[in-house]
């Protein structure tokens, strides 16, 4: 049995491990499916034993320096425990042109590049990601995210609630330019259908995002206390009854690389979704099957939004079949073993990296 620890950043006095975290490490490798080939353990610090492997997540933690990340290669590799690195965003690219913005710095870029070009190899959420990194380390993994059944349930969605059609989105704080970027299109569909409402998960807590809709029913629902990952799909699942969720994605260089977790996100909560046409949907989206895809433009999400606000049976067979492919496709009871087959993988090749040679 492959011993892995995975090692990661956190957030809160609690050390809650990060959303990308539970979805990319913890739930794949604790999964049942991969429970007979894996032991899983965590941490934000390193391990004091020798396990197989030791899995370090985008830059580890909050502050991590490159003398930080250089003691930790340094350390694993005189203890012969090999290196793999978790990356799931294109943070070569985030705010490349932004310096002024919190993240990343470029000591955060710096440490990012280290851990990728040191290690025994990378794994990564999409082939444009793996693309990107390659110059780095030519060893990488793709692995596909995934839902974890065991949380999501994924039964028959809930009986929507009666009252106005309710359009939502949900998005971190790197999701503020998508959403601005369609906002127009967005008002012009409050305005021709009322009582249509809006509701906004996540983004930034910047001001400045509902003044547009100043008049309209829109609002931000917030999880509180709920923000570890697996309380907040819990949340979510109470609080949420979209008849329609949209995901705008402008194209750039980060974006291109980003995965479709929304797509799959929407698809559990039994919504019919709205994607932007861009690299992380247009491989999984079938435009008019198991969703709509458009350009990132306001007057085509307000056309597509009012297309499916108008038809009831739109919306229920592009959710219907985006909820079959989900549980067909895009569980980890499906997904877990690609985890294992990629760290066994990329161990059993040549050491591309400092961590010593392979102890198999």
């Amino acid at each position: 049995m492959l011993d892995v620890f995975c090692l990661h950043g956190s957030y809160g006095a609690d050390a809650t491990p990060y959303g990308c975290t539970f979805i990319r490490l913890l739930q794949p490798l604790s999964h049942p499916a991969a429970a007979a080939r894996v032991r899983m353990r965590h941490g934000t610090e390193p391990p004091g034993d020798s396990p197989d492997v030791v899995v370090v997540e985008r830059t580890w933690k909050e502050g991590t320096t490159l003398a930080d990340a250089e003691r930790l290669l340094a350390g694993l590799s005189r203890r012969r425990v090999p290196v793999l690195h978790a990356v799931d965003d294109n943070l070569l690219d985030l705010n490349a042109d932004e310096p002024w913005q919190a993240f990343p710095t470029a000591q955060d870029r710096a440490v990012f590049m280290l851990l990728s070009r040191e290690s025994r190899g990378v794994l990564v959420s999409t082939v444009p990601l793996s693309e990107r990194l390659r110059r780095l380390n030519p060893r990488i993994e793709v692995v596909p995210n995934a839902l974890d059944e065991r949380l999501w349930g994924l039964g028959p969605p809930p009986a929507r609630r009666a009252g106005p059609l309710v359009v939502g989105y949900m998005g971190t704080r790197t999701h503020d330019a998508d959403l601005f970027s369609v906002l127009r299109g967005l008002r012009e569909v409050l305005h021709l259908r009322p009582g249509t409402r809006l509701e906004l998960v996540g983004l930034s807590n910047d001001p400045r995002l509902l003044e547009p809709f100043e008049g309209y029913p829109v609002s931000r629902l917030e999880p509180g206390a709920e923000g570890e990952y697996p309380r907040f799909v819990r949340w979510l699942q109470r609080t949420v009854r979209w008849d329609v969720a949209i995901a705008p994605l402008e194209d750039d260089p980060f974006t291109a690389c980003k995965s479709n977790l929304k797509q799959l996100d929407y698809a559990a909560l039994g919504a019919a979704g709205v994607f932007g046409d861009s690299v992380p949907y247009r491989g999984s989206v079938a435009d008019g099957e198991n969703g709509l895809l458009v350009p990132t433009e306001p007057s085509a999400f307000r056309d597509a939004l009012l297309r499916l606000l108008d038809d009831a049976g739109l919306r229920e067979s592009l959710a219907s079949r985006a909820l079959s492919d989900l549980r067909e496709r895009h569980t980890l009871a499906t997904q877990a073993v690609a985890w294992v087959e990629a760290i066994e993988g990329l161990l059993s090749g040549p050491t591309a990296g400092r961590d010593g040679p392979d102890r198999g």
